[in-house]
């Protein structure tokens, strides 16, 4: 019995909010929030966001909390004061980040990756921030685009057109 409860408090101590598993969770973060850094700075030489883990002590027990803190010009920002396209964009930045890491983390890769409509609602000067992004990752990684605006298309080098009319679906490339 005496054994057993050891036993318990061990592998509780591995799992607890300070334990083994935050320790690896902190050396990922770490990780993480280097490669955010690469993706905002191909769009922003005045901006950087990181990802931040505290300890919390609630009656006793200890909890693992996030926290995001935005810079931009020096100056601590919300996550509200953003425009979408920037807020889109800085999603973006998290999202590869979060790939990477992945990758990384499990010996991986995650390709193609497939953005659903990642222009919906946003103005010229944020779907510029998208694009530029998009150019820079695809670069080494095959980015797929699924949009239903007929503006978006001229912004990429190939188009794969899907229509469907009559309940009959066709497929054409535009170079």
């Amino acid at each position: 019995v005496i054994r057993n409860i050891e036993l318990y408090k061990t592998v509780s101590a591995m799992y607890s909010a300070t334990g083994a598993q935050a320790y690896i969770l902190d050396s990922v973060i770490e990780s993480f929030n280097e490669k955010v850094q690469d993706y905002t700075s191909i769009l922003w030489s005045n901006l950087t966001y990181e990802l931040k883990t505290y300890k919390e002590n609630v009656s006793g027990d200890v909890t693992a909390k996030f926290s995001e803190n935005l810079v931009m010009d020096g100056k601590q920002i919300s996550m509200g004061s953003l425009s979408g396209g920037e807020f889109r964009a800085l999603s973006l930045c998290v999202d590869f980040a979060l790939i990477e890491v992945i990758e990384r983390q499990f010996g991986i890769s995650i390709s193609p990756i497939i953005l659903d409509e990642p222009f919906d609602g946003l103005d010229a000067s944020g779907r510029e921030l998208i694009i530029e992004l998009l150019e820079q990752i695809s670069v080494n990684r095959q980015i797929v685009v699924v949009d239903h605006s007929s503006e978006v298309k001229s912004m990429f080098s190939k188009v794969l057109m899907v229509e469907k009319r009559n309940g009959i679906s066709t497929i054409s490339l535009e170079a």
